[in-house]
């Protein structure tokens, strides 16, 4: 049938009476009154609807709504303080400062526990509604503010309506004027007029057959208002105003069929979704399933239709396995059908991965027992897992699985319409075994049955069966062509009509004939059962016939085809008799068929009616009975009699070859058991198989990405390193390169597969890279080549073979890494070596290494030269050492095996006798290496020879000797005829002074002075000559000490030019020779003292020298004499050497003397010019 153009008139009639067929849910605040009166005006008129009202207002306010709605006649308000069941024609509102939400058909009042005025009690009833059987509208008017938003979007997502008027985010004019708001809300809610509704429902026909030819679901026994939730979702989401222009878009994607398909078959379910209705079955009904199991020693069997994505099934088999395992069964006999006419959902069931967030209401301990973690998802363990078989099924159109134990059917029924939901609920009762459990969602209701099951409870639609419901079999759904030709207009497998002469005839035989029967189609099938059917049905397995005579027990198809076919033909009741065991005794069973003539659709239809009878008795025969409720005349009791002998003749025989075709039948069933049996458990390795490849598929999965993440560390790697690399295969054809060897050898990426000798390159004098290719991967070893380009840039070119994990060779790789700074480094090195070696001979050196832990000495030519040795036979260290008189011992302080050992470098010199046996004078200089621990591993230096060095030293020290003392002679055998001449000079003068005049008294005097500067200088050679052979200072001074003793010598002198003399009192310990330091510092004041500026008196500082690297101490000693002209600075420390004023007395010896007896203390003497005039001499000894 196509969908009702009356939609309104039936939608009003079958709904339950004071039931809305929609809810209007509006948020307002204190100054939308007026609006709000205008808007219930519009909705007053459509009293099947119900209207929820949120205010955020005073209690004063609450009165001015509660009079407000009054007005309206059609509906009355109530003021929710507790609960209140929906009702059409009624306006609920929330009391001040309390939350209103919708649970399971009822508005439940809450008090928000602290009122800030941040709460929003809109927001919170629009978040607690699911899709449900009622269609919402929500509304946020201006004066409610931001609440709402987020609940109207929710709501939105969830397929409903919902309009904002002057909201922050206004999906509808802000204007929009109560009326038109209220003809929205209409339309919203399918409120419109009949024409209306009428073109409406052509048009969802339409798109509803455009969904029956993707998936072959009849959705017309879906709720049509939640088709058009879903409808009306979708047009939004692609911007279309009506049904035609959405109907247009479906007839040319088939993409948004499937679209509209995935959202009206989407399921929402996770994990223990209500605890509490797991908690009953886990405390109530599984412990009482394993007890019957107990007694039965039969499988459990559990049925979950609309399973979506599975965990409704995966939870139902954890809380099997926690209860088995609690009573200590190690292999309960149980098997969950998990069900879905959802063919994606149910493969992704099947698959039993899921995130980490959709096990987040499990406890840890099931995670971990039930759960595999793999990456960042979940799978079901292969135990758990085996205990559920996953399968597509219409739970509208497929035959029920049977002798079912549980049925979890929850929050499925709720999308079908009434006539829907009463064959559903027959089909599950029918699949129940008696005392069978049932589970239904909180908002689904048993009502069409509720006398055949009792409530185990009732908040939560636990239910167990009691009694057969009269119900529809499976097979039934659908008419047989012929009856469905005369009801539908040819359409093949639609729904009967609820008002249909079908529907009449089942009515009235339920009303009159409530024993056990059936209702036999002129196709031979069953299409309608009466009362407690079940034990005259055959066991249902596998794939279900629709033929009575496959459907009932074996003992019943004679006798009911033989009278069936005979009430057909005399259209009368026909009665017989048949015997069959039930419940382990034999029992005599009447059977009643009667053609259904008074029903003009179905007069090849019959009625058979089934009973046990008591103190029944057949005749020996055994032959079924046949007999009329109609009275003939005697005339034709004679034919009847004798057709009854016919007929008993025939029955004999056909009774006998029943009984034949019965055992080859019962044979051929034990073999189609024992192959199901065999099917089962080759289902059950497969599954095992399946789960098998499952993690074997994640395991590749995941070494894939390891893979894919190693290539792509592979080719980044290649890329960033400059080394040019070119894969070839066995063919010598290029299989991949780098961006360097691009640029090296001049490659494209079109070049992938050439062979390597079709590319050029720019290397000189290389044409044999092909064969060196080819022969590295006949040969599998590899060849380097120092190779050059034409631009004259240097490459290390090598190839190495490719080995694959087998070891064999498939193919080779090139690598090409430029090496010209090394090239030229090497020839800067090759330079230098020529330049050292070239040095070492001009010098006369010889490079040596020795290397202490081999005990081996290795040296060059020249050192061979040099000393005589021989290459081969001095290498050794013993043979070296002894080559050239060396013993360890002689070494000394260079004891090399002494880990203590604290010098860096080497110093040695001595007596060495050549093989010639001429001896020569040797030193060696080298570097001490040692290893991490300090120990001394290798020496290395030079050996040069300095014999004539030596010798020549002798002569100098010799020839300065001789100088000494030839000094030392001239000045001590000199100073005696000088004494006699000043002697006699003086005598001269005071004796004969009255008889010398004039240049004789001249001559005299200048005798006088001429002996007194020969003195001095006497006097300073002798000094010098003293310096020189002056033993090495030992001992440390004060330094005070020296400055103190140079002034008093000098104190005449001071006081007699009025000197100023600045001291300071931090002198250092100095180590030298009192005597010398002492006259060092004098001679240096002593000219500060002679060297004064004209008219000034001398000025002079005395300060000691701080040496940065602490290695020298001294003096410092400045003054504000002329200081020393430019140029002049080093030969004032010359010998008799002045650089100012001649005139002033003194020899010019002073400061060479300084400057001698500063370098035999280590130090030096130095000098600079002072800031503001003046000189600064510095002094320094060696610490």
């Amino acid at each position: 049938m196509r969908v009702n153009p009356d939609k309104t008139v039936e939608k009003l009639e079958a709904q339950t009476p004071g039931r809305p067929t929609g809810v209007v849910a509006i948020g307002c605040g204190k100054y939308d009154l007026p609006y709000l009166e205008s808007l219930l005006a519009g909705l007053a008129r459509h009293k099947e609807i119900a209207i929820v009202i949120v205010s955020n207002v005073s209690t004063l306010h609450t009165d001015s709504i509660v009079q407000l709605v009054a007005h309206i006649s059609n509906f009355s308000v109530e003021v929710v303080s507790q609960s209140a069941n929906l009702k059409s024609s009624t306006v609920y509102l929330n009391t001040p400062f309390h939350y209103l939400a919708y649970e399971q058909g009822s508005l439940v009042n809450t008090l928000a526990s602290a009122f800030t005025g941040n709460e929003r009690p809109f927001d919170r009833l629009l978040e607690s509604i699911r899709n449900d059987d009622f269609d919402w509208v929500a509304v946020s008017l201006q004066g409610i503010g931001p609440d709402g938003e987020q609940g109207i979007q929710n709501l939105e997502n969830k397929g409903f309506f919902g309009f904002s008027c002057g909201g922050s985010d206004t999906p509808e004019t802000p204007e929009a004027s109560p009326s038109d708001l209220a003809a929205r809300i209409s339309e919203c809610l399918s409120l419109n007029c009949p024409s209306q509704e009428t073109a409406q429902s052509n048009l969802l026909d339409r798109i509803i057959d455009q969904l029956e030819r993707l998936s072959s679901i009849d959705f017309r026994r879906y709720k049509i208002t939640t088709i058009n939730r879903r409808i009306q979702f979708r047009m939004r989401q692609l911007g279309l105003e009506s049904l035609a222009s959405y109907l247009a878009k479906l007839e040319q994607s088939p993409e948004e069929v499937q679209a509209l398909y995935h959202d009206l078959m989407i399921g929402v379910t996770h994990f223990f979704r209500d605890p509490q209705a797991f908690q009953i079955l886990e405390d109530r009904v599984i412990p009482e399933l394993f007890k019957n199991q107990d007694s039965h020693g039969r499988e459990i069997r559990v049925w979950a239709p609309g399973v979506a994505s599975g965990e409704e099934a995966y939870s139902l088999a954890i809380l099997f396995d926690e209860y088995a395992q609690r009573i200590g069964l190690k292999d309960p006999n149980y098997r969950i059908f998990a069900t879905d006419a959802h063919p994606p959902s149910i493969e992704k069931a099947m698959q039993g991965l899921f995130p980490s967030q959709a096990l987040s209401t499990l406890t840890k301990d099931r995670k971990e027992r039930y759960f595999n973690r793999s990456l960042q998802s979940y799978s079901v363990t292969p135990e758990l897992r085996k205990k559920i078989v996953f399968a597509p099924h219409d739970l509208l159109k497929d035959p029920p699985f049977t002798k079912i134990d549980l049925v979890s059917c929850r929050n499925l029924l709720i999308y079908f319409d009434d006539a829907a939901q009463k064959k559903a609920l027959g089909l599950i009762l029918f699949a129940l075994r008696q005392k069978g459990y049932l589970l239904l969602g909180a908002s689904e209701s048993p009502a069409s049955y509720i006398q055949q099951i009792e409530t185990i409870d009732s908040k939560w639609r636990v239910y167990r069966k009691s009694a057969s419901p009269q119900i529809d079999l499976p097979v039934g759904h659908y008419l047989p062509p012929k009856a469905a030709a005369k009801t539908s207009k040819g359409k093949k497998g639609v729904f009967l009509d609820r008002e249909s002469p079908f529907r009449n005839l089942i009515t009235e035989l339920m009303s009159s004939q409530m024993p056990a029967g059936i209702i036999i189609s002129d196709q031979d099938e069953i299409i309608h059962t009466f009362g407690e059917i079940e034990a005259f049905f055959s066991k249902l397995e596998g794939h279900v016939s629709l033929s009575f005579d496959k459907l009932v027990r074996y003992e019943l198809r004679l006798p009911m085809r033989v009278a069936r076919k005979e009430a057909l033909e005399t259209r009368r009741r026909i009665e017989t008799v048949a015997t069959m065991p039930i419940h382990g005794e034999s029992s005599n069973v009447t059977i009643s068929v009667e053609p259904l003539t008074r029903f003009r659709e179905f007069q090849d239809y019959v009625y058979v009616k089934i009973q046990t009878v008591s103190n029944f008795s057949v005749d020996e025969s055994k032959v079924p009975t046949v007999r009329t409720s109609h009275n003939d005349g005697d005339d034709e009791t004679s034919s009847l009699k004798q057709e009854l002998q016919d007929t008993k003749i025939q029955l004999q025989e056909t009774i006998h070859q029943l009984e034949l075709s019965n055992k080859e039948l019962m044979m051929a069933n034990e073999e189609l058991l024992t192959s199901n049996e065999e099917l089962q458990s080759t289902n059950e390795e497969l599954h095992s198989v399946n789960e098998e490849l499952f993690s074997v598929n994640a395991e590749y999965e995941l070494k894939n990405r390891e893979l894919v993440a190693l290539n792509e560390d592979i080719d980044n790697l290649l890329q960033s390193t400059e080394i040019g690399t070119i894969f070839i295969d066995k063919n010598l054809r290029i299989r991949k390169f780098t961006l360097a060897a691009s640029i090296s050898m001049n490659l494209l990426d079109s070049d992938l597969g050439r062979p390597i000798e079709h590319i050029s390159h720019d290397f000189a004098n290389y044409e044999t890279l092909v064969a060196d290719t080819q022969k590295v991967i006949e040969g599998g070893h590899g060849i380097e080549r120092e190779i050059r380009t034409h631009s004259h840039s240097w490459f290390l070119l090598k190839i190495s073979p490719f080995k694959l994990e087998s070891g064999e060779v498939n193919g080779a790789v090139v690598t090409l890494v430029e090496i010209s700074a090394l090239k030229a480094a090497e020839e800067r090195i090759y330079e230098s070596q020529r330049k050292l070696k070239l040095a070492l001979e001009s010098a006369d050196l010889g490079l040596w290494t020795w290397d202490l832990k081999n005990h081996t000495i290795d040296f060059d030519e020249n050192l061979a030269r040099i000393l005589d040795l021989d290459t081969k036979e001095e290498s050794d260290e013993s043979h070296f050492l002894r080559s050239l008189n060396i013993s360890r011992d002689a070494l000394g302080k260079y004891d090399f095996n002494n880990g203590d050992l604290n010098q860096d470098t080497l110093r040695y010199s001595w007596n060495a006798r050549l093989r010639s046996g001429e001896i020569r004078y040797l030193s060696a200089r080298g570097i001490i290496n040692r290893d991490t621990d300090g120990n001394v591993t290798q020496v290395s230096g030079i050996i040069w020879d300095e014999t004539d060095v030596k010798r020549q030293e002798q002569i100098v020290l010799q020839k300065k000797n001789d100088l000494e003392t030839l000094l030392y002679v001239i000045s001590h055998d000199l100073r005696e005829p000088l004494r006699a001449i000043r002697n006699f000079s003086r005598l001269l003068e005071s004796r004969h002074s009255d008889q010398i005049q004039g240049k004789a008294k001249d001559f005299l005097q200048r005798i006088n002075s001429g002996g007194e500067r020969m003195s001095k200088l006497l006097d300073d050679v002798l000094s010098l000559s003293r310096i020189s052979r002056m033993d090495p200072p030992s001992e440390l001074i004060p330094g005070d000490t020296i400055v103190s003793a140079a002034l008093k010598g000098l104190e005449a002198k001071i006081n007699e030019t009025k000197a100023q003399i600045v001291t300071t009192t931090d002198f250092p310990n100095i180590k030298a020779n009192l005597t010398y330091a002492t006259q060092a510092l004098f001679n240096l004041v002593s000219n500060a003292l002679k060297f004064v500026a004209e008219g000034k008196n001398p000025e002079i500082e005395i300060s000691p020298y701080h040496d940065p690297n602490n290695q020298y101490t001294g003096f410092i000693v400045r003054d504000r004499g002329p200081g020393i002209p430019e140029g002049s600075e080093e030969r004032v420390f010359r010998l008799f050497q002045r650089a100012v004023n001649r005139d002033i007395e003194g020899t010019g010896a002073g400061l060479a003397i300084v400057k001698q007896i500063a370098t035999k203390h280590g130090g030096d003497l130095s000098y600079s010019a002072r800031e503001g005039g003046g000189s600064a001499f510095t002094i320094t000894f060696k610490r």
